[in-house]
């Protein structure tokens, strides 16, 4: 865990976390926590949790390939939401298996002027 998340400093006996190795746990942790909640996670309580700000939890949700959104009127009322409360309320959820999106194919530009 200490060589893969972290930097060793340069007396070579403490490692401290740098902000890219940050993301790097948090998007492992995210990953797992995706995977253990059927690719259907609540933003606002885990966010709660981890003391983190929703829109740095939303951005490496994206990262990861998910599609943030609003929670419906029903999904609201199983929660126990109230209307205003459930117009902030956000779920990442992430489309299983995971299609990567095609790349757009471009031909010769040179020998298509002709």
């Amino acid at each position: 865990m200490l060589s893969k998340f972290t930097v060793l400093s340069g007396n070579k006996k403490s490692f401290t976390m740098d902000p890219i190795n940050e993301d790097k746990l948090l998007s492992f942790m995210l990953a797992l926590i995706l995977k253990l909640d059927d690719y259907r996670v609540e933003i606002q309580p885990l966010a709660q949790e981890l003391s983190l700000k929703t829109s740095k939890l939303s951005g490496v949700f994206k990262s990861l390939g998910c599609v943030i959104k609003n929670i419906s009127a029903a999904e609201a009322k199983s929660l126990g939401l109230s209307k205003s409360a459930a117009a902030s309320y956000k779920i990442a959820s992430l489309t299983v298996p995971f299609k990567v999106p095609e790349v757009a194919r471009r031909r010769g530009g040179m020998q298509q002027r002709r």
